[in-house]
């Protein structure tokens, strides 16, 4: 089709990396964008749709929602708070996206239940091709990881469900995270547990948000030896360094583990240091740190790292 004349979805499809099935979901849910409609009732695309529609590709990598992006790309004299919370329409969306946020939980849950890996990271991926890190993240992932552990307490799921959801979420994680294309050029983001420690997919989850905002990303493990950290900060010298510290458990065999950590973070001053999980922060409270810093949550992480650039 001449580009004076306008282009088919299919050609769209072909220009932004799109499927046909999701231009049409985010065209007629979302507006996302409004080609005219020929006699026979196809679809006909201008440039400005093919610009648009890429943006809000790259506004989803960021870590923006289908519907939030659309807004703040329609609306760009207006913060986004004030367009979620003002305009019937935005909130209209808005409940719609939860509700989606339910039924891919449900989803994962039935594959849970059964047992079935290879379910539960086709949900995720779709979730998360859908929807970007911060929604998928926030309403769909993490929450179905909590209910997991619950169910798991609770004996309403057996050990070996707990496992297989929470290891097929891990390798979600790694993967999307693999496929991340990062400047080789680019800072370092080390993640690692410590001696002792028993979860990581929190890390892998900062990771992958690291990664779309542009950082070359290692991961050291949930529990590597306690010369680990340092000796990959002196090959390495990344830029960040993040380790979890989620229950007592690392404490408990390592007493002096976080004032080792506090003397590490002030011998390399050109890399910046920070401790998450619910064990963290009990344990930066009765601390004094100098340089080693504590962070609520991945929001706060990045935060902080933004404040150091």
């Amino acid at each position: 089709m001449d580009t004076n004349e306008g282009y088919s979805i299919r050609q769209v499809s072909k220009l932004t990396g799109l499927s046909t099935q999701l231009i049409r979901k985010w065209e007629e849910r979302y507006q996302a964008v409004s080609p005219k409609r020929m006699g026979n009732g196809y679809r006909i695309y201008s440039a400005q749709d093919i610009a648009r529609l890429n943006h809000l590709q790259k506004m989803i990598a960021d870590g923006y929602s289908i519907g939030n992006a659309v807004f703040t790309l329609s609306h760009r004299e207006f913060p986004i708070e004030a367009l979620i919370t003002e305009t019937p329409q935005s909130e209209k969306v808005e409940e719609d996206l939860l509700w989606d946020a339910i039924r891919y939980r449900d989803q994962l849950f039935v594959y849970g239940e059964r047992g079935d890996s290879r379910g539960i990271q086709d949900v995720l991926q779709t979730a998360y091709s859908l929807y970007g890190l911060k929604f998928f993240s926030e309403e769909i992932l993490i929450p179905f990881l909590h209910e997991v552990g619950e169910r798991w307490e609770k004996g309403v799921w057996s050990e070996y469900q707990e496992h297989l959801a929470s290891n097929a979420v891990r390798d979600f994680l790694i993967r999307a995270r693999s496929m991340q294309i990062v400047d080789a050029s680019a800072p370092l983001f080390l993640a690692a547990g410590l001696p002792g420690e028993r979860h990581e997919i929190m890390l892998h989850l900062v990771l992958l948000e690291a990664n779309i905002r542009g950082y070359k990303t290692a991961f050291l493990g949930s529990s590597p030896a306690r010369s680990a950290i340092e000796d990959a900060v002196i090959h390495l010298r990344p830029s960040i360094v993040v380790v979890a510290l989620t229950t007592t458990e690392p404490l408990d065999l390592y007493p002096d583990l976080l004032e080792d950590l506090e003397r590490i973070s002030l011998r390399y001053v050109k890399t910046k240091f920070f401790i998450g999980g619910p064990a963290a922060k009990n344990a930066s409270v009765s601390r004094n740190w100098r340089s080693l810093c504590y962070v609520e949550n991945a929001s706060d992480l990045f935060r902080h790292i933004g404040s150091f650039h």
